[in-house]
């Protein structure tokens, strides 16, 4: 199976690009739907149902939605606070599967996955 990612990866988060993420955050629903809708991948597929990344950007537009969904509206207007959270996660991309196992099978473990992941042919 072969995913083309449709979105750029900023690979640098700076000043301003911490203020475009913070300024999605607090965007109306419907554009903050269009713009995870992005990173998410529904499979037709038996075992992987969907893939979703989260890259750099987007975690901090999830941190701070987060921020706002508990009514810290201050951390989506300071860019040191949103620097601050990002800390730990500078330079990485999270890639999540959702795998669905047959009911029938009684695993006592899930099996082991393998991800593979590399430039795509033009």
């Amino acid at each position: 199976m072969r995913l083309l990612l449709p979105f750029v990866l900023v690979l640098s988060m700076s000043g301003g690009e911490i203020e475009r993420a913070q300024q999605m955050s607090r965007a109306r629903d419907s554009e903050r739907q269009q713009f995870h809708h992005r990173y998410v991948f529904d499979l037709h597929d038996d075992t992987v149902m969907q893939i979703e990344v989260v890259t750099e950007f987007r975690r901090l537009v999830l941190i701070t939605e987060e921020h706002i969904f508990r009514g810290d509206w201050l951390f989506s207007r300071g860019v040191t606070a949103a620097e601050k959270a990002l800390t730990s996660f500078r330079g990485m991309v999270t890639i999540r599967a959702a795998v669905r196992f047959n009911p029938l099978n009684t695993f006592i473990t899930p099996p082991a996955y393998l991800l593979a992941i590399g430039a795509g042919e033009p």
